[in-house]
C-alpha cells in the first residue's frame, strides 16, 4: 500500500493479487512476462496498473485514473507504479525469496496420502 499526494489530495495504490489481476486481465498479458522487459511498459500499461492500484480504495474509472496521471505527471505516476510493483513483487531479494513463483512450479504443500 502506498500514499501518494496529488494536487493537495491524498490516494491509496494498493499492490496485491487482486489490483494485478485486475491489470493482467485489462492489458492482455502477465505482470511478470511484462517486468521481464521493463523498458517497453507503454502508456497504456501505465495508465492500466495506475487505475488497478487505485481500485480498492478510490473505485475511479479509467478516464479519471488517467486525469489523476496528467495532474501528477507520467514520471511521477510511473515511479509510484514501479515502486508498488517491487513492494509487491519483493524488489531486491534473493530468486528463493520471491513471491512470485516460477511458472510450472508447484507450490509446496503437504503431501497428499
Amino acid at each position: 500500500m502506498k500514499q501518494i499526494d496529488i494536487d493537495g489530495s491524498t490516494y491509496t495504490l494498493v499492490a496485491k493479487f487482486g489490483t494485478a489481476r485486475l491489470a493482467e486481465k485489462e492489458i492482455g498479458t502477465s505482470i511478470p512476462k511484462m517486468m521481464q522487459d521493463v523498458g517497453s511498459i507503454g502508456f497504456d500499461a501505465i495508465s492500466c496498473l495506475f487505475w488497478a492500484f487505485l481500485q480498492p480504495k478510490h473505485r475511479i474509472s479509467r478516464d479519471g485514473s488517467d486525469d489523476l496521471v496528467d495532474r501528477a505527471g507520467v514520471n511521477q505516476v510511473t515511479e509510484w507504479v514501479g515502486s508498488c510493483l517491487a513492494d509487491y513483487f519483493g524488489a531486491g531479494e534473493s530468486d528463493a525469496e520471491q513471491k512470485v513463483p516460477d511458472e510450472g512450479k508447484k507450490p509446496k504443500g503437504r503431501k497428499a496420502g
